[in-house]
Order: structure tokens, then C-alpha cells, then sequence
């Protein structure tokens, strides 16, 4: 998946957690994957905002990969090589306002909640389910104190790319004047 599909996912998966209907037009900007270009944090101090930062990132399990190879047809001739391997992602929801840590709690709460999970699945994406505590974090910013929570959680996801590639069908072979052909 793109980063812009993870982000989105990510947001219907978020709205859903928050209890945000994503059809209300009033609570669509609750959940942001944007980042204000005129400066954070971009909202009133009284006001429950959560922004979402979504990154691939290095880890051992994605720099494991599989291939296979399967003839496209009876011939042979094509064959589909088919990679495997699985992209990991950070997660880090940035909950700003005054229930800002309740929201990440429950974020972290309801991620393993049969919905959650199951609309995960749809996304083909999997929680590591070794989730740290959200992490309070007040920050000053135009000289008012904003209430700030931090929630990383990590995700696997399977990926699969196929190329397709031409094989060898038939060899020449000359052995002392004789010509042959391998199949």
C-alpha cells in the first residue's frame, strides 16, 4: 500500500475507534493526516484533534524475501515470479485537546476489538500486538499549554508483487554434427 492508502485506511480505522461518523461532515476534520502549513498544532486548545503520522519503517521482517516461480500457462514459456514480504509500519497518533489522553486510550483499547480487527484484516494490515502506554505530553505553544498524547503502535502487512518473465523453451544443442533441441 502507498502511504496515501495507509493514511487513509488508518483514518477510517481511527474514526470508527473514536466513534466518529465518517458520513458527518462536522467531525471529519477530528481525524487529520495532514499537518498545518502555517504552524502546529493548527486547532483551538479546547478542541479534541487527532493527527495521524503513518511510516514504513526498517525492520528485520521486511528484509526477508520470497520468490516463487509459476508457469502462466501449459506451455511454460511464461512464468510468474511472485514476490513476498512484509512492509511494516509505525503508526503514531498525536491526540491534542483536553481528552486527548482519553482518546489515545481508547484508540489503544478498541484497536483489539473484533471490529477493529476485522476492518484491519479488509486493509490487510496486522497489529504487533506489544503496544506501549500512551505517552502524556503537555506542549507550549503560544504561550498556552497544550494538552498532548502520544500512541505509537506497529503493523505488519503482507505484500505481494508478481513480474512476469519469459523462460527458456527450447535449447540447441550440436554434439559431433547432430543437432538437438531440450525442451
Amino acid at each position: 500500500m502507498t502511504i496515501e492508502e495507509l493514511e487513509s485506511a488508518f483514518w477510517t480505522i481511527t474514526m470508527g475507534l473514536l466513534g466518529y461518523d465518517t458520513t458527518d461532515t462536522t467531525l471529519l476534520g477530528k481525524v487529520r493526516t495532514d499537518w498545518p502549513t502555517q504552524g502546529q498544532p493548527g486547532l483551538n486548545v479546547g478542541e479534541d484533534i487527532v493527527f495521524l503520522k503513518v511510516v514504513p519503517v526498517d525492520d528485520a521482517y521486511n528484509r526477508v524475501r520470497s520468490m516463487t516461480q509459476l508457469p502462466v500457462d501449459s506451455t511454460g514459456v511464461t512464468l510468474n515470479q511472485t514476490y513476498t514480504y512484509t512492509q511494516v509500519v509505525n503508526v503514531a497518533w498525536i491526540c491534542y485537546g483536553p481528552n486527548s489522553n482519553a482518546n489515545a486510550q481508547t484508540i489503544r483499547n478498541k484497536i483489539f476489538y473484533s471490529t477493529a480487527t476485522d476492518l484491519l484484516d479488509s486493509y490487510n494490515l496486522y497489529l504487533v500486538t506489544d503496544t506501549a502506554e500512551p505517552q502524556r505530553m503537555p506542549e507550549a505553544y503560544n504561550n498556552l499549554w497544550w494538552e498532548r498524547t502520544d500512541l505509537t503502535m506497529k503493523f505488519n502487512s503482507l505484500v505481494t508483487d508478481i513480474n512476469t518473465v519469459a523462460s527458456v523453451a527450447t535449447v540447441p544443442i550440436n554434439i559431433n554434427g547432430n543437432d538437438y533441441n531440450i525442451e
